[in-house]
């Protein structure tokens, strides 16, 4: 019975791991820049990475490889 819950909760983990890498990869935050001067220039930017994301991407693979393993059934 534990082998059972184990590998549903770990299916679960699966999806949930693959949703948020694949969002977090979809849609970079865009970064706009400001220039200052006699005139403001206001430009953005889409396709650029920040720190934070690359933080969830990272921890979203991790376990999403952890998750990819399921022991077999008892």
């Amino acid at each position: 019975m534990f082998g059972i819950k184990l590998s549903i909760f770990m299916a679960v983990f699966f999806i949930v791991s693959i949703f948020i890498t694949g969002i977090k990869l979809i849609t970079p935050t865009p970064i706009n820049i400001f220039v200052e001067g006699s005139d403001v220039v206001v430009s953005r930017m889409p396709g650029f990475y920040t720190f934070a994301d690359m933080v969830i991407v990272t921890v979203s693979a991790l376990l999403l490889g952890i998750s990819a393993y399921i022991p077999p059934v008892c």
